[in-house]
């Protein structure tokens, strides 16, 4: 069973009242519902978000950095390279 060893639920909750957009809120909600609910399994929880167990494994290993390390670093995913996903100016 995968825990927290660094962050605390509360970690977890600060986070989630700072987060805005529909992913991160998902993460730390499914995260947060595993580690309340005594007996439900990953994958359990993480169906009830549409994910599976092992991502929700994965979520709660990087959401454990939230005690030393920013929401926007930790909930939010990692920029990616490639083509801007909205049009500039010139191009509408």
């Amino acid at each position: 069973m995968s825990t927290l060893d660094a962050a605390t639920l509360d970690d977890l909750r600060d986070a989630l009242a700072e987060v805005e957009d529909k992913k991160p809120t998902q993460r730390l909600m499914a995260v947060i519902n595993y580690l309340e609910e005594d007996g439900a399994t990953m994958a359990e929880v993480a169906e009830r978000y549409g994910y599976t167990g092992p991502w929700l494994s994965r979520w709660v290993g990087r959401l454990d950095r939230l005690a030393d390390e920013p929401v926007e670093q930790v909930a939010y995913d990692d920029p990616r390279e490639g083509r801007p996903t909205e049009l500039s100016d010139e191009q509408h």
